[in-house]
């Protein structure tokens, strides 16, 4: 995504990934109606994809924002990203169980259609489109040879890797031991996996910030 953004510009493929989001929910929504593994599954990976517009949010902050302003306004992504993590499950759980499984994932589609409506009025574009730079699906993938090549790098990738591996590895087995050593119900799950990461977001925002002014 970040790479067609910057062919046909921000606006025109954060736009399009947006509605692509509004129908992987929809469908996710229908597979848990229908008890459809398959077309939920299909769906996540849709979704997923279109999710990753993250990259586009970063490329126009880059864009505008000076290198000083960088850090600050990117932290602002995350920390938004955080709360999501908190406030979601707490929400969506409460939803499960008053209305059904599928009723958070019915709740995101208008959100979603309300930021991609806010995104076409409100968002101006921070990059002209470059029609004439080619474009390699696959570049994404075959710079990550760098990771194994280049050696002032290698080790930070190599760390950065494994603690992301941990991270997401715990966040999302962590519910599946809940369910199936605790017998947690949907609401016990989601408000523990808020408190997890109301925790987690405490540690990166209360030592993360000293640390970094600390050693850099």
């Amino acid at each position: 995504l970040g790479a067609l953004s910057d062919r046909y510009g921000r606006k025109p493929v954060l736009t399009i990934s947006l509605l692509i989001a509004v129908a992987a929910y929809v469908l996710i929504s229908l597979g848990i109606e229908l008890r459809s593994l398959v077309l939920i599954a299909i769906a996540c990976l849709i979704g997923g994809l279109a999710e990753s517009n993250i990259a586009i949010a970063q490329s126009a902050i880059s864009d505008v924002a000076t290198p000083e302003q960088r850090p600050r306004l990117f932290a602002w992504i995350y920390s938004f990203c955080s709360l999501g993590y908190i406030a979601g499950p707490v929400f969506g759980g409460q939803l499960a169980v008053r209305l059904g499984w599928s009723a958070p994932f019915w709740l995101t589609v208008p959100l979603l259609i309300v930021t991609l409506i806010w995104v076409w009025i409100s968002f101006r574009e921070t990059h002209r489109p470059e029609k004439d730079k080619p474009f390699e699906a696959f570049a994404a993938l075959t710079n990550l040879g760098t990771v194994f090549t280049d050696r002032p790098i290698r080790q930070l990738y190599l760390v950065n890797f494994l603690i992301y591996l941990g991270l997401f590895g715990y966040f999302r087995m962590v519910l599946v031991y809940m369910v199936d050593k605790w017998h947690t119900t949907v609401d016990q799950t989601t408000l523990i996996y808020s408190g997890l990461a109301l925790i987690s977001a405490v540690a990166s925002f209360g030592l993360m910030a000293p640390l970094a002014r600390q050693f850099g």
